[in-house]
């Protein structure tokens, strides 16, 4: 979704939900350059924007020095029926951007590091697997540090006791 933005291109439609960390704070504005003051707390999520853009995008007006402008008719067309104001832009600083940009990075970075566990966790079980054998019913293994046989029980594959009757003969 990131790379594509939260678009058709990136499988999206104009019904799904931006997530609320690709959110920025900002005002909008009246063609006369009046900011609408919303001042109930209930309400603060209107002085936000949740942006749909793909990370190219997004990284572009990051690079912008003066406060960006947008214009999106939808939620304007809500704030007028339901706020019964007349609001023309969303205005916003680009240091806003930074913040999604982060949180994008963050999020990647964690799903990385989620799979490579994962992958990690699967070829140790998977290397755990090819070292077991199944002897008397039990699985057997040598545990690498006291050199000693180790037994699991085949429903549960937790450790158990090695007892005599069942250790493996040499």
């Amino acid at each position: 979704m990131e790379l594509y933005g939260y678009s058709e291109e990136g499988g999206m439609t104009e019904q799904d939900t931006v997530p609320e960390y690709r959110a920025v704070s900002g005002r909008y504005m009246d063609q006369y350059n009046r900011m609408l003051q919303i001042d109930d707390p209930e309400l603060g999520f209107v002085n936000t924007y949740r942006f749909r853009y793909s990370v190219r995008i997004l990284e572009d007006l990051a690079q912008k020095t003066d406060m960006q402008n947008i214009r999106d008719d939808d939620i304007i067309q809500i704030l007028r029926k339901h706020l019964k104001v007349d609001v023309f832009r969303f205005c916003f600083s680009p240091v806003e951007i930074n913040g999604i940009l982060d949180n994008i990075r963050n999020r990647l970075m964690e799903k990385i590091r989620q799979n490579v566990q994962s992958k990690e966790l699967s070829e140790d079980n998977n290397q755990q697997e090819r070292n077991l054998k199944l002897i008397n019913g039990f699985y057997w293994t040598r545990n690498p540090e006291s050199k000693e046989n180790v037994a699991y029980c085949p429903g549960c594959v937790q450790e158990i006791e090695c007892w005599p009757s069942i250790m493996p003969k040499r």
